[in-house]
């Protein structure tokens, strides 16, 4: 835990500093040298940190990248805002926003009802992108081909309820191009199910997916399709 804190301490100082050698580094932390540049190489190997010369250092542009990114998902959850009130307001259920990182779905916002027994995650969390409704609408964008090169041959099943193949998933994608809208019945965790659609910028390109999360008790399959047009409604109206 020392070592990280130290590493985090060290690309703040980056950051203000913009370029900044070891003994500059060392004496803005008061910490031995020999600390600092044990962090700087370990920080390094994971591109997070370059040599702007042999003396001093630099953040990379792999980590500018990641701040680029958090505001795009700031953009993102403030364009969605609006529409995921009010498809909530409609349905009375969790509103979820998500993004697809690789094979995983991260939660960007989400807007809660106020009924007692409702759906509960937490922004950031990370669920497997083919087990899930907005993985589900998100990976439909993909052709077949880059589904199989992203997935592998094999998949995860959280529950006895997952997509458990590939030719299963491409037949359940198909499907869903087809009507507009993915669902996830119990396919992650056994007490939850969710209705959800892709997010779309203006060049048509999926970025994001937004779903209706529910209590599998509550979420019966006559609810599906008007939940479905529903959520595709809603996500159509997200401008970005």
């Amino acid at each position: 835990m020392r070592s990280l804190q130290v590493a985090f301490a060290v690309l703040e100082e980056i950051a203000e500093a913009q370029v900044i050698g070891v003994s500059e580094l060392a004496r803005r932390l008061d910490l031995p040298k020999a600390t600092v540049q044990r962090s700087l190489q370990a920080l390094a190997d994971v591109r997070y940190v370059v040599r702007a010369d042999n003396a001093q250092w630099q953040l990379s542009a792999r980590v500018l990248g990641l701040a680029s990114q958090m505001k795009y998902h700031d953009n993102l959850a403030r364009a969605a805002r609006p529409a995921m009130k009010d498809l909530c307001d409609e349905v009375n259920e969790t509103i979820h926003l998500t993004v697809r990182e690789d094979r995983w779905v991260v939660l960007v916002s989400l807007v809660e009802p106020t009924r007692p027994v409702r759906t509960t995650a937490h922004i950031s969390s990370m669920q497997l992108a083919h087990a899930t409704a907005t993985g589900k609408a998100m990976l439909a964008a993909l052709s077949d081909e880059d589904v199989r090169e992203l997935l592998g041959t094999g998949l995860e099943t959280p529950t006895e309820r997952t997509i458990a193949t590939i030719p299963a998933l491409l037949k359940a994608l198909a499907q869903i191009r087809q009507r507009g809208y993915a669902i996830n019945d119990r396919e992650y965790q056994i007490d939850t199910a969710s209705i959800a659609a892709p997010i779309r910028d203006a060049s048509g390109r999926t970025v994001a997916a937004m779903s209706i999360s529910s209590p599998a008790t509550r979420l019966k399959r006559n609810l599906w399709k008007p939940y479905g047009e529903a959520v595709a409604r809603a996500a159509s109206r997200v401008q970005i």
